[in-house]
């Protein structure tokens, strides 16, 4: 019998909150089992992890959709046999497709359910399990589309961390040090623009800045000679192992705009200039920037408009006004949710 089973669809942006939250509850001798889609075994290395069949539907073609719905009646049958088998306490769902087949079978033979949902706009899962879920945690307070009359708990993202104090933003002078994340999806433009836009910064601002830059498809080590040929100091990585640790040291990042992303850039206090992916459904990386620009802490740069010339103006500008970072990290720390994590075990530890 395992006490909670946690169901997530396989993207970063779902998966690390479910990681997390099973970390927390194993460390109180709760008993966990991580169920998700065969997207997610790159995340899950090294711990048991239960494999349903899912696919998406929307967005696909008539027998693309035949075949997702045989997936996901597939998994419907697999989680029944999981809960019958396991027979945990409750199951809480972190959405994506993997999780509406085993939510969906959960509620269906009466056991307990909580979905919690990372974005400003809630996805499509999440809304359709959200009327019978006991719970709906948020990580934005205002979430769009979030079905009225159902319970509510704003409690943050749970995979974002605590905050750190941020390094002092308000000298002139020092190194403006800039961190560029693609995501766990990765983000392929920023390859090559980033590099463009500093190609058309004066010499005395590429002098002062320090770059730590995640990269998608160009070689780490190419990009890297194209920076030092503009004599900019510069880091640049496939991938950037615990980045959340970087950001206290930072002075801008620039990034794509996923629930959780943007969740451990406000819990460190960073300035950020966002740039949602143009596809994310019901543009829900849009909103989830756009929320932090209302509050003060970021700017958005659609893809559609972002190009060197602009980028470069946004560097040039931020580089030579540090106050205007010390007042966008101030609007960061506003937003932050520190103890998401522990507001979310205790409810489950306690109330199921």
């Amino acid at each position: 019998m395992s006490d909670f089973f946690l169901v997530a669809g396989g993207t970063g942006g779902h998966v690390f909150p479910a990681l997390a939250l099973m970390r927390a509850l194993q460390k109180r001798s709760r008993s966990v089992r991580m169920i998700t889609d065969s997207r997610a075994q790159k995340y899950c290395a090294g711990m048991t992890c239960d494999i349903l069949a899912a696919k998406a539907v929307l967005g696909r073609g008539i027998v693309q959709k035949f075949f997702a719905l045989l997936a996901l009646g597939l998994g419907y049958f697999q989680a029944h046999l999981l809960l019958w088998r396991h027979r945990p306490k409750a199951v809480i769902g972190f959405g994506g497709y993997a999780a509406l087949p085993m939510l969906l079978a959960a509620q269906h033979q009466g056991r307990r359910t909580i979905v919690h949902e990372q974005n400003a706009v809630m996805g499509r899962v999440n809304r359709l399990l959200a009327r019978k879920a006991e719970l709906v945690a948020l990580s934005f307070a205002d979430t769009q589309k979030c079905p009225s009359g159902v319970r509510r708990l704003h409690v943050g993202n749970p995979a974002s961390g605590a905050v750190t104090l941020p390094v002092d933003r308000s000298s002139t002078g020092k190194d403006f040090r800039l961190l560029v994340l693609g995501g766990s999806l990765g983000a392929k433009v920023f390859d090559t623009v980033i590099v463009e836009a500093m190609r058309l910064l004066p010499e005395e601002t590429r002098a002062r800045i320090v770059l730590v830059q995640q990269t998608v498809e160009v070689d780490p080590n190419v990009l890297q000679q194209a920076y030092q040929e503009l004599s900019v100091r510069a880091e640049c990585l496939k991938f950037i192992t615990e980045a959340a640790r970087k950001m206290p040291e930072m002075s801008m990042i620039i990034t794509r705009a996923g629930g959780g992303i943007t969740a451990e850039v406000s819990n460190a206090a960073l300035p950020a200039l966002y740039v949602p992916l143009p596809i994310a459904a019901d543009q829900h990386q849009y909103y989830n920037a756009r929320y932090y620009a209302d509050a003060g802490g970021a700017e958005v740069l659609p893809q559609a408009g972002l190009s060197a010339e602009v980028l470069a103006e946004k560097i040039q500008f931020y580089v030579h006004n540090p106050d205007r970072l010390v007042a966008m990290s101030c609007a960061m720390q506003e937003c932050a949710m520190p103890n998401a994590l522990e507001t979310l075990t205790n409810y489950v530890d306690e109330k199921l």
